[in-house]
Formats: C-alpha cells, structure tokens, sequence
C-alpha cells in the first residue's frame, strides 16, 4: 500500500485572508484535503507575524519535506517526536548545511508549538519534560534557555531538545564588485531578444544602483512611477498623474515629461522618490536616479509597449498588466524566484561569486562609501559612523544596522589603505578644478604649491587640516568662536 500523497498548493492570485490580498499564498494538500494545521500556521506566519511571502513559502517547503518523512513511516503528523525529528535531520547531514539542518529543525518546532498552544490542534504532544518519576513524558519536548543580556535583564526562549549544541557561522557572501557589475550588465543586454534584455538590464539596475530586493523589483508598477512624477509636479494637462500607458502613444506627452524631468536636473536634482512594497508588504520610498528614471519610461514608451501589443494580439482575453516588468510566460507579473533564478544562472555562467540579492549588497557598498566620504569630508577623523549606518539602513528599508556594519568595515579599509584625504565640493565645475589643481600639484611639486601659497595669502584663504578626533573639533569650533567674536 502506498504512503497517501501530500502536495504544496498555491492559492489564486485574488486570494485573501481576513480581507487582506495574499496572492499566491501556500498550502499542503493531502489526502482528505487542506492540511488545516498547517494551514492555520502559515496563515499566522503572514497575518500576525508579518512574514514576507518568499518567508512563508519557505516554510510551506520545509513542513511539505517533514510531513512527507512522515507519511513515508506511516505516522499521523501528532505523532512527532525527539527521536524521529533526530532521524530526519540526521539523514540530511552532509548533503546540504547544518545551518540549514538548524533552521529546518526549529520551523518544525515552532509549527508543533503554535498548533499547540494556539490553535489547539493536539494536546500533549510539546512540553518540557519533568525529571520527576511518573511524570508525563512529551514526545517533542523543548529546554528553557535563559539569556542574560548586557542592561541585566533575562529573558527566556523555548529551545527543541535536539537541536545542534552549536551552528557554525555561515561565510560572507562575496559582493560582486562595480566591474563584475559592468560584465553582468553587459551579459544581460547581449540577449537576443531587445525586449527582454532591456527588462533585465533594467531589473538588475534597479537592485545595484536603488538596493531593492528581488520582490521589490516585481512589485513595481506603472502606476508607481507615474504617482512618483506626480509629486514632482510632473502630471498632465489636468492635473493628474501621468497614466504611462497612453502616453507610449503619445510623443507629445513623452517631450512633456521628458522637459520636466530636464527641468529637475537644471535644479540640481539627482535622484526622485518612488514608492515600492517589499519585504513583509511594507511599503517605503526608495531614491530613483534620474538617468535610471529616464531609461526606465523609454522601456515603457518602446519595448515593453511593443511586448503588450503582442501579449494582447495572440491572448485575445488578455488585460495588460500595471507590472512594470512581464513575464513573457504569464504576461503578469514576474515571481520573486524566477527573477533569482535568471540572475543565480547569469552569475554562474560568468564565474561571479554571488546571486541576484548581492547586486544590491553592492548598493549597500556604494552608498555605505558616499556617506563615509561626505562625513569624513565634513567632520575628519571625527566622523559618526553610527549616522551613516542609519542613514543607509533607512534607504534599504533595514529595521537595524548590525548587518551592515560588515560593509562599513570594508569601505573603511578600502580608503585608509589609499593616500590623501576626502574633501566635500558641493559643486561640480569647482570639483573638476580642484581635481585638475590636485594633478598639477602632484606634478609640479614645489613651485606651483608656494605660488598657490601666496595666491591664499593674498585673498585670505586659511589651510584647513583634517579634524583628527573629537577634542581637534572642540578645538577648531573655539577656533572659529573666537575668530568670531574678533570680527
């Protein structure tokens, strides 16, 4: 007799739970239907705690392994135990990592615990065992681990009773660098279809040089970017925001944005703020460059009008997708995983340590890099490194910096390892002047720098060395005080 088969299904894309859309969201099938636990957990990962879909589907994956193990020794899922919970992770050692082992072992222990305690779908089965005679013996018991934090305060944790006495750390991943950046542009544009390599050029540009996460790539919208222009004061002749659709047939509207858009670099704007939900459905505004944005609506107004075209003349039901980016499969929107797929493959086949989500660990670098410069500029060796860390945790929507203290790090050994000193020019014509005055003083050396000398002297101009520590800060805002209060 065979073991009844059990399945993960995903619910339509208009699914809802307690009125909320969670398209896509997962669920285990068996032979009497839904697996109700299970479904009742997932639900909680996504309603209650928030959990980004990609998150949920990952669990969905691990109780679909777990309850397959079960089904294979003809045990009812209440019937977990230490002992089979040790076999199953046992079996798995050396084909993939202990961390993930680890991860594995507590998801299904917190999955037993909630539907438990919560939902009441067993009894009896999670506790911590007594060493009292007699007393009830859970099959799938846990150990109360006491933490001592450095304020004093205790705080208690439920840990599995087997679980790995210690989970070595897992290696950095590598950050693929600016140049490695380049390759995989170029890669991605060498596809034969202008169509798609556009999408992808664009894809990958919108995770290195803004920092989103892949399932904010696919979240992106027409309506996004358009509601973006808008609080530019970039609409139409009423008022409203640019519907970008229409004006793929509209050249005329096209020089209107397109002049705006102009306009905000004349002003020396760089970057606009567009709106994209991400990671656990939350929404934050992300700066967008300006040459990004430009090249991003003459993917709409071009390829991608063509492509909707196409979809609508060979789909004769087909309604053209707000997505900004299309899966030619589906014509709606890309899924998070076939976007990692595509971008896992490109970094394979040319030698790139890395997948998709590192391109925008190096965004992290690069703006980790600009704020160190900016407030070594400002401040000297007196710099703040805890405002640069928020500053770039906020723009990549991070809920704290420990992660991104690693990069900081790394930028900070990249610089101290070169000569010179960062100066802040806050205009670009002035930059290029001191860049062309820098290479001459290399050059030249000693005449050119007393001429310099004396042409300070003549005007006034103080040399100004970089602020060494907190207390030659002090000193130079005395400095200034006093001077001051002398004029």
């Amino acid at each position: 007799m065979k073991a009844p088969k059990i399945i993960l299904h995903r619910m339509g894309r208009d699914y809802r739970i307690k009125g909320k859309p969670f398209p896509r969201h997962p669920v285990l099938i068996g032979a009497k239907g839904i697996v109700l636990a299970v479904s009742d957990y997932l639900e909680e990962l996504a309603v209650q705690r928030n959990k980004a879909a990609g998150s949920v589907l990952g669990t969905a994956g691990i109780l679909l392994e777990w309850f397959k193990a079960l089904s294979a020794k003809r045990l009812d899922w209440s019937q977990a135990s230490d002992e089979f919970l040790r076999e199953w992770a046992t079996a798995q050692e050396g084909t993939i990592s202990t961390r993930r082992i680890a991860t594995k072992i507590g998801t299904v222990f917190d999955f037993y615990r909630v539907a438990q305690s919560k939902f009441k779908w067993i009894d009896r089965v999670v506790g911590e065992n007594s060493s009292k005679p007699g007393a009830w013996r859970y099959p799938l018991s846990y150990e109360i681990v006491i933490r001592k934090h450095k304020d004093g305060r205790e705080t208690e944790r439920l840990k599995p009773s087997y679980s790995y006495a210690t989970i070595p750390l897992s290696p950095r991943r590598p950050t693929p660098t600016a140049q490695q950046v380049e390759v995989l542009g170029d890669a991605l544009l060498d596809k034969p279809n202008l169509e798609r390599a556009t999408m992808w050029w664009l894809a990958a540009s919108w995770m290195h040089a803004v920092g989103l996460r892949i399932g904010g790539v696919v979240s992106l919208t027409l309506g996004s970017i358009s509601s973006a222009l808008a609080a530019e004061g970039i609409m139409d002749s009423t008022g409203r925001a640019w519907n970008l659709s229409l004006t793929a047939s509209d050249a005329c509207a096209q020089d209107q944005i397109k002049l705006a858009i102009a306009r905000l670099r004349e002003d020396r704007r760089q970057e606009i703020g567009v709106a994209v939900t991400e990671k656990g459905k939350k929404t934050r505004t992300v700066p967008v460059p300006l040459d990004l944005l430009e090249n991003v609506l003459d993917y709409i107004w071009g390829a991608r009008a063509h492509l909707i075209k196409k979809l609508a003349s060979s789909r004769p039901r087909y309604r053209p997708s707000e997505a900004l980016f299309i899966s030619l499969k589906t014509g709606a929107a890309f899924e998070s995983k076939s976007l990692g797929n595509e971008f896992k493959r490109y970094f394979n086949e040319l030698g790139i340590p890395g997948s998709g989500h590192r391109l925008r660990a190096r965004f992290a670098m690069a703006h980790l890099l600009k704020g160190y410069l900016k407030a070594r500029a400002a401040h000297g060796r007196a710099y703040d490194a805890r405002s640069i860390l928020h500053d770039t945790a906020e723009v990549m929507g991070h809920s704290h910096t420990n992660t991104l203290k690693p990069y900081l790090g790394d930028v900070i050994k990249e610089e101290n390892a070169l000569p010179g000193e960062p100066i802040l020019v806050l205009s670009s014509d002035h930059a290029a002047l001191l860049r062309g005055l820098s290479e001459a003083l290399e050059l030249t050396g000693a005449p050119l720098s007393a001429a310099l000398q004396r042409f300070c002297d003549l005007h006034g101009i103080e040399a100004r060395p970089e602020i060494g520590s907190v207390h030659d800060l002090r000193r130079a805002i005395e400095r200034r005080e006093r001077s001051l209060t002398t004029t």
